[in-house]
């Protein structure tokens, strides 16, 4: 079949004022603090356009933002959405985006050419978008995401970091999906967990978290040794898998995996790491991970 890209034009308000005051003192990374500060960082009222590409291979249906942040803006898998779509008021919590670890040196909010940037069209094939962010999108790195439908269920996306500029860096890529406030995430136990919350249970080797009941936000940072996370919503389940990195390999302060819950925002994050990495000048970071697609089984 082949991939009819459309391209829908809107236009939303969206002004970025930047606060002369200094940032807090940073905390834990994505700590509740951070995000609660970001509304005396950050105020709306700049114009952005939306640029809305979608694709389809059978029931899979993607739609990716290319004038915000190159985001996945939507993706839906036999009718149902398996990412938070709807956009909060500041055009900030939704979608899956890619940001520069560790979250110590940017604190919050996200850093906005990478985050919330333009992103150019590249590559457009039936069932293949690549994006390329402006220049010095953060730290003198250009952004590439490549978007790569291969079947019916599954995405491969791949992200890449470029050094353009003449020094050396160290960064690492951190993929941050936002799902809505219902479901469950489950991953590969890891027995050093030390952060726990209500409604997590072990079962076998796997921990799952069920959303719904929990009550105060919190973060969960999680160095499994298996290479996946998953999210299970109204019988669909979506698996990311990812290479399988060494916690002294994760910028310090992060985790391979993180979770980031809000009940009262009504959205949960699921987080996957990189490693962190020097980039000497022309240099290159790279991450892949691949979504998996598919309906549950009836109990």
């Amino acid at each position: 079949m082949s991939l009819r890209p459309i391209i829908l034009f809107s236009t939303i308000l969206v002004l970025l004022i930047w606060s002369c005051e200094s940032p807090t003192t940073s905390t834990e990374n994505g700590s509740t603090s951070s995000r609660q500060n970001a509304a005396k960082e950050i105020k709306e009222n700049v114009i952005a356009t939306t640029a809305i590409v979608e694709l389809k291979f059978g029931s899979l249906v993607v739609k990716v933002d290319t004038a915000i942040g190159g985001r996945l803006a939507s993706i839906g898998y036999e009718g149902e959405q398996m990412i938070k779509s709807s956009r909060d008021v500041k055009n900030l919590q939704w979608g899956s985006t890619v940001w520069p670890s560790p979250q110590s040196d940017w604190d919050w909010p996200p850093p906005v050419s990478m985050d919330q940037g333009a992103y150019q069209i590249k590559t457009q094939e039936s069932n293949m978008l690549l994006l390329e962010s402006e220049p010095n999108a953060y730290l003198g790195l250009t952004v590439k995401k490549r978007y790569h439908l291969r079947d019916p269920r599954t995405i491969d996306i791949t992200y890449q970091f470029f050094n353009e500029k003449d020094t050396t860096i160290k960064v690492g890529i951190w993929e941050n999906t936002r799902v809505d406030y219902e479901g469950q995430i489950s991953w590969a136990t890891d027995t050093e967990l030390k952060e726990s919350t209500t409604n997590m249970t072990d079962v076998a080797d796997e921990t799952r978290l069920v959303l719904e009941g929990q009550t105060e936000k919190k973060k969960l940072f999680i160095n499994s040794n298996k290479g996946w996370v998953a999210y299970q919503k109204n019988g669909v389940e979506l698996k990311k898998t990812f290479p399988i990195i060494e916690k002294e390999k994760i910028a310090e302060g992060q985790a391979q995996i993180e979770i980031y819950i809000d009940p009262a925002d009504n959205f949960a994050e699921i987080e996957e790491h990189g490693p962190y990495e020097e980039l000497g000048p022309g240099g290159v970071a790279t991450f892949r991970v691949r979504w998996s697609f598919k309906k549950m089984p009836n109990n």
